[in-house]
């Protein structure tokens, strides 16, 4: 299932929302602690960054678009209980890989935290219940 996930800053955990044309399309189907997807794509929209800067005042315009692998979750809207458990968190070890972090007045794009470089896709992205985002990228792409 296509979904765009975005930091839920009110209830400290993951918004999922969907991305399937012909199901709920751009409705939360709930929200996890962690987060596993494939095909990922980061996102920012502009306009919303903006508004950010302008307003000072946080809205939800950047996230990650990609293909639901596996979630903790948190809290699920009722009638999607049974499609979305049926996913299960994977097992992978997350700790070495690069962690990718977005910031509004920094730049409008996200970008690796150790080097500050711009990272547009990734082959998966893990968003952790420290509210850590952890990218894989095939070096061989």
């Amino acid at each position: 299932m296509k979904v765009f996930v975005y930091r839920n800053l009110h209830q400290k955990c993951w918004s999922i929302k969907s991305r399937e044309p012909d199901y709920r399309y751009d409705r939360v189907l709930g929200h996890a602690m962690n987060v596993d997807l494939i095909c990922c794509k980061f996102v920012v929209g502009e306009k919303g960054r903006e508004r950010v800067i302008n307003d000072k005042r946080k809205n939800v315009h950047a996230g990650i678009v990609g293909e639901l692998l596996g979630f903790t979750p948190n809290r699920l809207h009722r009638e999607l209980d049974g499609i979305l458990e049926s996913y299960v968190r994977l097992s992978t070890s997350i700790k070495d890989l690069p962690e990718v972090s977005y910031n509004p007045y920094y730049a409008p794009y996200f970008f690796y935290v150790e080097s500050d470089v711009r990272i547009d896709e990734a082959n998966m992205v893990y968003l952790t219940d420290d509210m850590k985002v952890n990218v894989y990228v095939d070096p061989d792409q």
